[in-house]
């Protein structure tokens, strides 16, 4: 009797140690009550530089909680985009539904081709009027007849003494 409550005793102690050396994420399975957006990631963004191009984004709410109002903002950090016109929208997003969000730019024709990205702000206020915050980025691919100068020649001499046959 003495030996299985000893035994008891030394594999609930074991039982404890292993149990607390076990990792647990805290925020698994954690829902906040916010909603969570993402953007279509099948979409490509392509623009011409020197016009203006309207980009349609599918933006889908990829929680189970509702916004009762969300504020989208387009922003242009490295102001090589050209927004124009109005880049806000303010609505409700619905949990697992696309919503459209359209951004005018109007790309300056000098604007080198390349990727350059673009940040879509989400405000969200959810079904208790909690507010949060997040941000996504689109990288916006822009085509462009600008070619970059590998060479640049300030100045240059040919006299008929530095010209030899051969």
């Amino acid at each position: 009797m003495k030996i299985s409550k000893i035994f008891s005793a030394v594999i609930a102690g074991v039982v404890s140690v292993v149990m607390l050396a076990i990792p647990v994420n805290a925020d698994e399975g954690y829902d906040d009550g916010n909603p969570v957006f993402a953007l279509d990631k099948a979409q490509t963004y392509t623009v011409e530089a020197g016009k203006k191009n309207d980009i349609v984004f599918f933006i889908k709410n990829i929680s189970d909680n509702d916004s009762k109002s969300t504020l989208i903002t387009a922003i242009d950090e490295g102001g090589k985009l050209g927004i124009t016109g109005d880049n806000i929208t303010s609505l409700a997003i619905q949990s697992e539904r696309y919503t459209r969000f359209k951004v005018t730019l109007d790309v300056p024709a000098n604007t080198l081709s390349g990727k350059y990205p673009l940040k879509i702000h989400f405000t969200a206020v959810n079904e208790d009027g909690i507010v949060s915050e997040q941000d996504l980025t689109a990288d916006i691919i822009v085509k462009s007849n600008v070619v970059r100068n590998a060479l640049s020649v300030s100045e240059y001499n040919i006299s008929n003494t530095n010209v030899k046959e051969g």
